[in-house]
């Protein structure tokens, strides 16, 4: 329900996106002194609810909520209008609700808004945090929102039993760095050269990674000097390069980014947001 006017975090996206589009969202609201709600989708690539994700609560709408507002009197709609993070694509994945929307009351590019906005209610979909608003206070938020405890504690446990607490680490997604994703071998040289000039020669280090065929080649390269998790729940990686996740893998995957975020990440990609989110919440868990 939306009583009263409000900024709505429109989220539909994977980890990392999804967490710092929700940290945006709540500095934004804060900023225009209005409440804070989340349309919070679960879809094939996120099936998790936010209450399986985080403790505490927040005002979760519904699709059928969403809809209402093409009677609101004064509704923002802001989105990354010629990108994959904008409301066309959202059609292609089955979601009307911000076509439906723009129909009414019309779409403008998510950077177009400011904190002197003046709609009513606020929608947006965006990716990333908000380049017009405060940063420092967009990554506070992003640490403000607590994973649910018992992931947390899951992957305490394993900081804890394989002495993981600032040890050197990788995050080896398999389909970033590469022109061309089907090609294994260019990945597993990459991520040879990489390990070898940043991590010192025969320190450990902590391997974090989607790519089941890339894991097993790096563990044959390095031996012991490479420490992961024997039961991570390794999802499908499709044709396209996306991730294809059951509950119990995307939980796996929050439990890794809790574990990264207590080692010390020297291999990553700069746009991977999952790395990122790892470096943001250094020091929280």
């Amino acid at each position: 329900m939306l009583n009263t006017p409000s900024v709505i975090a429109y989220l539909p996206h994977m980890l990392g996106n999804r967490l710092r589009a929700l940290a945006a969202c709540f500095v934004v609201s804060k900023a225009l002194d209005r409440d804070f709600a989340v349309y919070w989708d679960v879809n094939q690539g996120f099936p998790l609810e936010f209450e399986s994700v985080f403790e505490g609560k927040v005002n979760l709408l519904t699709p059928d909520t969403l809809l209402s507002l093409r009677g609101a009197d004064s509704l923002g709609l802001y989105t990354q209008i010629f990108d994959w993070h904008g409301y066309q694509n959202e059609l292609a994945h089955g979601r009307p609700y911000l076509s439906e929307l723009r129909k009414i009351h019309g779409v403008r590019q998510v950077t177009d808004l400011t904190s002197a906005a003046s709609e009513t209610h606020i929608l947006i979909y965006t990716n990333t945090f908000h380049p017009n608003f405060d940063m420092g206070l967009q990554l506070d938020a992003f640490r403000h929102f607590r994973f649910n405890h018992s992931l947390v504690s899951h992957a305490l446990s394993v900081v804890k039993d394989l002495n993981l607490r600032g040890l050197p680490s990788v995050h080896a997604r398999g389909t970033d760095f590469v022109p061309l994703p089907d090609n294994e071998d260019s990945r597993f040289e990459f991520y040879v050269n990489a390990i070898s000039n940043r991590v010192a020669q025969d320190e450990a280090f902590y391997l974090s990674s989607e790519d089941r065929n890339l894991v097993f080649k790096l563990e044959q390269h390095f031996g012991a000097r490479l420490v992961r998790r024997k039961n991570t729940l390794l999802p499908t990686i499709t044709s396209s390069g996306n991730l294809s996740l059951d509950k119990a893998s995307l939980c796996d995957a929050i439990v890794d980014l809790i574990i990264l975020s207590c080692t010390n990440l020297v291999v990553y990609h700069e746009y991977s947001s999952f790395a990122q989110s790892a470096l943001i919440l250094r020091g929280v868990y």
